[in-house]
């Protein structure tokens, strides 16, 4: 989580809720939710997973 803040040019809440969500659930989110992110927050998902 650290890193995904350190990273995210915008630390937007709503950035870090999508990073909790992402490390305390599956590895795949909904579609419905993937379709609605931003290009920064796939980033952040991304970041986040590689951390892992």
């Amino acid at each position: 989580m650290i890193n995904s803040i350190k990273n995210g040019d915008q630390p937007l809440p709503r950035v870090t809720q999508v990073s909790i969500a992402g490390s305390t659930s599956t590895e795949q989110p909904p579609l419905k939710d993937k379709s609605m992110w931003s290009a920064q927050e796939k980033r952040v998902q991304k970041i986040d997973r590689l951390a892992r």
